[in-house]
Formats: C-alpha cells, structure tokens, sequence
C-alpha cells in the first residue's frame, strides 16, 4: 500500500498554520531533556506559513511574532489570515522540495539580487529578504544525484559532484527580518535558522567533507536545508536540499558571463553552532586554503 500511494503521490510541500492568538505559550513551553517542542518543530519544517486570527492580536504582537517565527526559518513564506482564508494557490503547487525551485527560495530568503532569467528559463527573481509576506491584510503600513550511505540514507559526503563536463544544461550574513524597529521581547529559542552568503568558487574535496561532517554529527539536528554552491572549475551551480540526512543536489544552470560567485546555504534545526557552521565553512573557499597554503 506504501508503494502504491508513493507511485501516485509526491509530497508538495509542508504548510503550518499559526494561531497568532495562541501560539506564544507554546513556542515557549521548556520540553525535558531530549524532547522536542513540536509547535517549534512544525514551524521549522514549514514551507510556508498560514498566520491565523491575526484580528484577535495586536499589530505590535504581531510584528513580534512574525519576526520570531523567521528567526525560526527563514526559508519559510508568511501570509496573514483571517479563520483561515488564503487563496488556494498559496498551498497548492509550493514544491517545497522541487530541486528547480530551491534557487529562488535561497536567494529571495537571503536577499541576494538574482540575475535576470535568460527566455526559457524557469522561475523569477525576488529583490528583497521580505518578499515573502503579504501585508495587503495588514491595517498598518510597514514601510539530481543522490548518494547512498551506509543507513540507507543519502548524505553530505561525496554529494557535491563536478559536472561541468555533462552535456545537458540542468540547469555570513544574519538578516533580521523584522520591520525596522526593536522589538521588546527577545527569544533564545532552541531551533533557528542558520544562513551563510559567501563570495567565491568553493573547493569540491573540501565542501564534500564539510559537509558529509555536519550530517554525520548534527543529522539528527537539521530539520530543512537548502542552498545553492560555487565549485571551483564547475559551470554550473550546484543546488541542493536535504531534510535530516537526506539530501538530494544536481547541477543547475550555468553561471553567466559575469555574474559573481556566490554561495548561499540555510540551514534550519535544534541547537546549531552558528558560528562554528559559519567560520567552519570558509576553510572550504579555495581563497581561503591558498592563503592558508602560504603562510
């Protein structure tokens, strides 16, 4: 029965609604040692968010809690609500885990200008870090290579591959996501995003091992990933996603004439070393192991 419905069904993508009246407590509640807080949880496996009864809040509770709920992801779209009422195409066709759409997701999330589509291409480009909320509810203006490891599981190690040679054409910043003001209540919630932006070609030995490390020690950790990479000598960028140890990467498109090398990765989970993901990272910029190489 598994199969059959597995022949006839993908999974589209994850859609969370938020009680904006109710959620706080539960965000908030402290789980025994090893337990996790599945209101936590659900947000950040989110693809995208519904955030209902926002009629029964305040605009400043609000404002505070959309900013909690993307420093929680900050992968995930955000829509206001009233009993639930959003157009149909906002949860149907998401394709939260389509290898296509990671690009945009990545690049609209992290703020990073993407390049015009070339006719043909798939897609569109976002301009800003909040192009993903619709205020237009709000009474207030504010401004495919898979790798199999021993578990059966695919991991980091070996996953990122050079193709530059195939014949088709598959094509360090924290952003504060609030609206410009400071917010009185500050959240040290235990899952959270951690986004890299990292100018320049990445070392494919270095960025395997890299990353192989990071699902070896933290799978159990990293609830969503998704990033797109610059590898030295390789046409093409390099996307991929990943939930737990899972990941599944493939070429994209090449990189145009131009167009500036740069690494953006998210990675969304309990309890992540952020600095130590970040720092840990730039030891696979091919710059930084030529400089490292001289001294």
């Amino acid at each position: 029965m598994e199969q059959d419905l597995a022949d006839n069904f993908k999974l589209d993508g994850v859609i969370t609604v938020v009680d904006s009246k109710h959620v706080t407590p539960h965000l908030d509640e402290i789980k025994p040692d090893g337990m996790v807080n599945e209101a936590l949880e659900q947000v950040a496996f989110a693809d995208r968010i519904v955030l209902n009864k926002i009629d029964l809040v305040t605009d400043a509770d609000l404002d505070d809690l959309r900013a909690r709920l993307r420093s929680i992801n900050t992968l995930a779209e955000i829509k206001s609500a009233v009993k639930a009422n959003v157009e149909i195409s906002y949860v149907m066709g998401v394709g939260g885990f389509d290898l296509e759409k990671v690009v945009d997701n990545v690049d609209s999330k992290l703020g990073v200008e993407a390049m015009p589509k070339k006719e043909g291409e798939h897609g569109h480009s976002h301009g800003t870090a909040a192009a993903d909320e619709d205020h237009s509810d709000c009474d207030h203006d504010h401004g495919k290579c898979e790798h199999e490891g021993d578990d059966g599981h695919s991991h980091g190690a070996a996953a990122v591959e050079d193709h530059s040679n195939c014949a088709h054409d598959d094509g360090k910043c924290e952003h504060d996501h609030g609206h410009g003001h400071v917010h009185a209540h500050v959240h040290d919630d235990a899952v959270s995003s951690v986004s890299i932006v990292e100018e320049g070609e990445l070392d494919l030995d270095r960025v395997n091992d890299w990353l192989g490390l990071l699902l070896q020690t933290r799978s159990e950790d990293i609830y969503r990933m998704k990033g797109v990479l610059a590898i030295d000598g390789a046409e093409d960028r390099f996307v991929f996603q990943g939930v737990h140890a899972l990941f599944e990467g493939s070429p994209e498109r090449p990189w145009r004439e131009g167009e500036a090398r740069i690494s953006r990765l998210v990675f969304i989970g309990k309890d992540l070393p952020k600095e130590e993901i970040k720092e840990s990272f730039k030891s696979c910029l091919v710059a930084n192991i030529k400089a490292q190489a001289n001294k």
